[in-house]
């Protein structure tokens, strides 16, 4: 397997997470990794580390300026 491949298995993995925790699960898996409580900002926080591995081995990153409303 690839690093790319590995890294959108990650990435779909951290989307799947996060979609249980939406759901109500008490416990989900990232890689081999399970945990039993969620946090929403870890997993926000992974998917977009993972989005940057998949764009940066693909070939298309592109930096992204993040602004938080309300903020200086």
């Amino acid at each position: 397997m690839t690093e790319l491949e590995e890294a959108k298995e990650m990435l779909s993995a951290c989307k799947a997470a996060q979609l249980a925790a939406l759901r109500g699960a008490k416990s989900y898996m990232i890689g081999s990794r399970q945990l039993t409580r969620y946090d929403l900002a870890n997993i926000r926080n992974e998917i977009i580390f993972w989005r940057g591995e998949v764009a940066r081995l693909s070939g298309t990153f592109r930096r992204v300026m993040q602004i938080a409303p309300g903020g200086n």
